[in-house]
């Protein structure tokens, strides 16, 4: 849990240990992210990270985590989005009333390659009996269904 964000891009599962969270890619991708909650500040901006260096806290029953100190990365990364060192990532996640859901939000930042922030929210379901697919994503199939 040492190590600064060497690992995947981001949501799935968490886990808690002291003062870091862990962030394990959802599609079970090599390595984690790990988010600090220990009050420690960004470091130096001259320190990038490929993934950034995440900080969280807690207002009241909502976990937020700001992401900096990102590697240039014109190429971009899981969505093909070219990064910046200026690109800043705020999430927020808190669970859902009923206790089986987790409500997930954002916005990312980035005067280089962003005319405006983009920001995004969705929620994710607790289902342990879904079967999981590994099959591959049909473009075609859900574009249709984005079109509905």
């Amino acid at each position: 849990m040492g190590a600064d964000r060497q690992g995947s891009s981001r949501g799935g599962r968490a886990r808690s240990e002291g003062h870091a969270a862990e962030r394990l890619h959802p599609g079970g991708g090599a390595g984690a992210d790990v988010v600090y909650l220990d009050g420690r500040a960004h470091p130096p901006a001259s320190q990038t990270f490929l993934h950034g260096h995440s900080v969280g806290r807690w207002e009241g029953n909502v976990l937020v985590v700001e992401t900096t100190n990102f590697t240039d990365h014109a190429m971009g990364l899981s969505m093909s989005l070219p990064g910046s060192t200026q690109k800043r990532m705020t999430e927020r996640l808190a669970l859902g009333e009923e206790g089986k859901s987790l409500i997930y939000s954002g916005v990312i930042e980035d005067p280089v390659y962003l005319a405006r922030p983009a920001q995004w929210s969705g929620r994710w379901e607790y289902r342990p009996s879904m079967r999981h697919s590994n099959q591959k994503c049909d473009v075609e199939l859900a574009r249709r269904f984005l079109q509905q």
